[in-house]
């Protein structure tokens, strides 16, 4: 994990530990100090956390996962894929992949919720 990939407000694993980056503590990532964070495989679990909704399958796609017309695909053993759906009375408009990954994490799950929809993805537990 490299520092240019990170932004205040991510969450990553330092010593085992999950924390959100304030500014104080990604200065001391950026600079090199002895911090050293590690991403955060996303699972269900996170993504339930951040509000999204399991939602049938969809134009091939399967094990998917919904919010404010994001839609993440995490399919096993296949790509796992981002798209920007749009929903108009009930009716999914499905949009191709804009983004695939071999492996993801929490914090390229936010970065990408960010660019795509504007907004910041918040978490129940960490409060952000």
């Amino acid at each position: 994990m490299e520092s240019k990939d990170l932004r205040i407000g991510n969450i990553v694993s330092i010593n085992g530990v999950e924390l959100l980056l304030t500014s104080e503590l990604f200065c001391l990532i950026v600079s090199g100090d002895v911090i050293k964070p590690k991403p955060i495989p996303l699972t269900e679990e996170w993504l339930i956390k951040a509000g999204f909704v399991k939602i049938a399958d969809f134009n091939g796609y399967n094990n998917c996962y919904m919010k404010d017309g994001f839609v993440i695909s995490l399919s096993k053993g296949e790509c796992i894929n981002i798209h920007l759906d749009w929903v108009y009375d009930g009716e999914v408009e499905n949009l191709p992949s804009i983004k695939c990954y071999e492996e993801i994490h929490v914090h390229e799950l936010q970065n990408d919720f960010k660019t795509l929809t504007g907004e910041e993805l918040t978490f129940e537990e960490h409060g952000k």
